[in-house]
């Protein structure tokens, strides 16, 4: 029988978690009502900056969306090859069984995330769960803990939620555009990892904008803007240093193009940051960590023209798959977690 003082502990964690994010969501009903959207050709990220600009964004987006510690990702895929996923920096992957080759996408969806939760059950005991999934049903069946369509995903998800309750841990599931999952869907197809590099043509006009970066802390030694990079392979040694999350940045001027997935963890890295960051973030319809980075920035978001011939993804020598149908943003945004300052104009763009 469940200890009734620990399931009041996560009842009151999952409450205080639904009211953060519902807050969050708020904010971005907000932004679509103001026009944002993925690939508005009539709309212009100066305008929509221009309409904040010149007021004070609500203090709490920063620090309501990303305070807690123990707010873990997780990134799911499946493929017809097998499953992969993502946990903090833990990469998981496997095929299928012959049986399971036989299953719905959405199951086996819903079954990467549970192999990934209860795989890394431990790591995540007592912590609220980011799940970011490209599958729509999967993260409506998380989000409701359940579904009336599919008697078999009702049981999936009473088995996944059993091993949450065990161990405390609170799930919240957001949807992210598959062409944006590109780590984990690699790892499901058993495929090398993505390295995404924004050619020089788009750089150095950033450059020309906002000034050179001293550091690229997402980049590989072949994809890095500048020549000081940080790492995530530990047997690079031309690296600064390993893992761009295990020190705290303080830069004069940072480049930060990670793997979407990531960006939730960047913005609450960013809390503690001191200095002045560009930020290569996708968008799309109702991106909920949106308010966030809005909040942070400094001058208006500067749109990265015709992707299909300005990012390579250096794993394959082409542009990403589904170039055509991503939106990348440029935003120079401060550390911390200040609020927007008074006053911000809009200037004009630089393409």
């Amino acid at each position: 029988m469940p200890d009734p003082k620990r399931f009041h502990a996560l009842e009151q964690r999952t409450e205080k978690m639904e009211k953060i994010l519902e807050q969050i969501l708020m904010a971005t009903k907000v932004d679509e009502e103001k026009g944002f959207q993925s690939g508005e050709e009539d709309g212009d990220p100066l305008d929509d900056f221009g309409e904040y600009g010149g007021e004070a964004a609500s203090p709490t987006h920063s620090e309501q969306s990303w305070l807690a510690p123990s707010l873990l990702r997780c990134g799911p895929d499946a493929s017809n090859t097998g499953w992969g996923a993502r946990v903090n920096d833990i990469s998981l992957s496997a095929l299928w069984t012959a049986d399971q080759l036989q299953w719905h996408i959405n199951r086996k969806e819903l079954y990467a995330v549970h192999q990934a939760i209860e795989t890394n059950a431990d790591l995540l005991a007592g912590s609220c769960v980011l799940v970011q999934s490209d599958n729509r049903t999967v993260v409506a069946y998380l989000q409701k803990q359940g579904g009336t369509r599919s008697q078999m995903m009702l049981r999936d998800v009473e088995r996944l939620f059993k091993v949450t309750q065990g161990y405390d841990i609170v799930v919240k599931a957001h949807f992210i555009p598959s062409v944006c999952n590109s780590v984990v869907d690699n790892l499901s197809r058993q495929k090398a990892l993505p390295d995404w590099h924004v050619l020089p043509k788009i750089t150095q006009m950033i450059f020309q904008c906002w000034g050179v970066p001293e550091i690229d802390l997402f980049a590989t030694s072949n994809s890095a803007v500048v020549p000081s990079y940080v790492s995530h392979d530990s047997t690079d040694r031309s690296a600064v240093f390993i893992n761009a999350f295990s020190r705290v940045w303080k830069y004069n001027l940072a480049w930060i193009f990670p793997p979407p997935a990531l960006i939730p963890q960047v913005l609450q890295h960013l809390n503690l940051a001191e200095g002045t960051f560009i930020v290569i973030a996708p968008r799309w319809e109702k991106v909920f960590w949106r308010p966030d980075i809005k909040s942070r920035a400094v001058s208006p978001p500067i749109t990265l023209p015709d992707l299909a011939h300005n990012l390579v993804d250096l794993s394959t020598g082409n542009p990403p798959e589904k170039a055509q149908m991503l939106h990348l943003e440029a935003w120079k945004v401060r550390g911390g977690r200040g609020r927007l300052p008074l006053g911000i104009q809009k200037t004009n763009s630089c393409f």
